[in-house]
């Protein structure tokens, strides 16, 4: 009986591109939560570790958005300081919290709001509309809707787009069901 590599197809299948391997020391905290992330996406531990090295890798937004959203962390971290004993800060179960970080983010908008003419835009929805002219507070309409639609989108159906497309980790597919369950909003069945 013929063994190992001598056989015709035998050894170690490749798949498209061929992988190198690469030794790394890892704190045993962190191995436990890359192999239980690895886990809750149905992948191997090397392909979680790919997938997260890849999406460093990936283009980030730019500075003043990355700025915007620091910002705006620190309004929810000075916001937590009026939190007492009895009550947490949780601007999605509370509306007073909620209303407060609201009018703190809307004034820090208007604050940072370019003093320039407001000039007609033209707004392009790829692939769904087409573009055309739009005011300021239909191009927030749009968007917003298009972010809603995503954050109630059924997971099966992430899922399925996840798989189909082979999406990395910091995808949209990904994202978007994650991010929906931190701010606690039902998915569609």
């Amino acid at each position: 009986m013929a063994r190992g590599g001598a056989r015709k197809g035998a050894g170690r299948k490749l798949g498209k591109t061929r992988k190198v391997a690469v030794l790394a020391r890892l704190a045993p905290e962190i191995r436990k939560q890359l192999e239980r992330e690895a886990k809750r996406g149905k992948r191997s531990l090397s392909a979680e570790i790919e997938s997260r090295l890849r999406d460093t890798m990936l283009p980030r937004p730019d500075d003043q958005t990355r700025a915007l959203t620091y910002v705006i962390a620190n309004i929810v971290a000075i916001l937590k300081l009026s939190a007492t004993e009895n009550r947490e800060f949780d601007w999605r179960t509370n509306r007073f919290d909620f209303e407060a970080l609201k009018g703190a983010v809307v004034q820090l908008l208007d604050w940072l709001a370019p003093n320039a003419e407001l000039e007609t835009r033209s707004l392009v929805v790829h692939g769904l509309l087409g573009a055309f002219n739009v005011t300021p507070e239909e191009a927030a309409r749009t968007a917003a809707g298009i972010v809603k639609v995503s954050l109630t989108e059924d997971i099966q159906g992430w899922r399925g787009m996840r798989e189909r497309y082979e999406a990395d980790a910091g995808s949209a597919y990904y994202a978007y069901p994650q991010a929906a369950r931190a701010l606690k909003i039902r998915q569609k069945k």
